[in-house]
């Protein structure tokens, strides 16, 4: 995003060998690297039924048919590649706002 300024040097992701999905609660809640299409099938398998990346498109982008499988939302943060630092109230509005749009409770 624009409001963001990055820092001059990108570190680049490798897609080559992402990292495996963690459990925060478990089978409520994971964090992992953007998935790819190769991961597609092991994140449905896991039980994964949305996606919320944080990430800026330029970090990465999501398989273009994804919403196929997967209801999902794009909240950029600032991380280690921003010189803008994460405020609380940032995660929160992720968090609170964007996870209750994704999903819709009985």
């Amino acid at each position: 995003m624009d409001f963001f300024k990055r820092k001059p040097k990108a570190v680049s992701l490798d897609t080559e060998s992402p990292k495996p999905l963690r459990w925060i609660l478990p089978h409520r809640l994971a964090v992992g690297p953007i998935p790819d299409k190769t991961m597609e099938n092991d994140l449905a398998q896991s039980g994964i039924k949305a996606i919320l990346t944080l990430c800026d498109e330029t970090e990465g982008q999501l398989p273009a048919h994804i919403s196929d499988r997967f209801q999902w939302q794009r909240f950029v943060l600032p991380d280690s590649h921003y010189e803008a630092k994460m405020k609380p109230c940032e995660l929160y509005e992720a968090i609170a706002h964007r996870l209750c749009e994704l999903f819709v409770y009985p």
